[in-house]
């Protein structure tokens, strides 16, 4: 039993080792080096609450090494698309990770930095690549499926956002309606043109993810 215990000790101690380096190796911009230290240290089966570093600082180091940050994502090649997807999943499984901790863990003030920084940049990141500039110069989806592509989750989250934002626009012209003149037929205009304000931006989302389709930014 003592020995399990050391060997134990002993292996969170060398994950600890190689994600240390790896922090090392990225910071001095030795991306290949640094990828290479994250997947020993993932090889050590290292703590959960570390574990959320790992892959967080994994993915990152992924990203930065293509150059991804300074790249259009539609001329990025399809195998390089399957790095972005890659890092699309460490984030997620760090993400994942860090929400099952207990609730002392995720208080951790450092633990909880690692775990902003993973939604932050899955959320830059997810739809980086998904179209692809053919041979004429126009954008299309990397499938001809275009289901395939778009995640409906990620297209309905952002319409939400949108939405919100239209809705506390209509919110605002509505008050301003109320405040300025008080008559029902002004604050009608100021209500409906609000909620079209919604709509539009319901309807027309999709454009607006454009910018995380092309240059979006790492947070590290």
């Amino acid at each position: 039993m003592e020995e399990t215990r050391t060997d134990r000790n002993d292996e969170i101690q060398k994950a600890i080792v190689h994600s240390n380096n790896g922090i090392d190796a990225g910071q001095q911009g030795e991306y290949d080096l640094a990828i290479q230290e994250f997947e020993n240290s993932l090889n050590y089966n290292p703590p959960q609450n570390l574990k959320v570093g790992v892959l967080t600082n994994y993915a990152t180091s992924i990203w930065l090494k293509n150059n991804f940050n300074s790249r259009d994502g539609s001329t990025i090649s399809d195998e390089e698309y399957n790095k972005v997807k890659k890092v699309l999943e460490l984030y997620s499984e760090a993400i994942a990770l860090y929400e099952n901790l207990p609730e002392n863990e995720r208080e951790e003030e450092e633990v909880k930095s690692i775990y902003e920084q993973a939604q932050n940049n899955y959320n830059a990141f997810m739809f980086y690549g998904r179209t692809r500039e053919d041979d004429s110069g126009k954008i299309r989806f990397r499938s001809e499926n275009k289901k395939n592509i778009i995640n409906n989750n990620d297209i309905v989250a952002l319409r939400i956002k949108g939405v919100r934002r239209g809705y506390l626009l209509a919110g605002g012209l509505v008050l301003f309606g109320l405040f300025i003149e008080k008559t029902a037929f002004l604050s009608s205009i100021f209500i409906l043109g609000g909620i079209g304000f919604g709509i539009f931006w319901w309807r027309n989302s999709s454009r607006h993810w454009e910018k995380f389709v092309r240059n979006p930014s790492v947070d590290t």
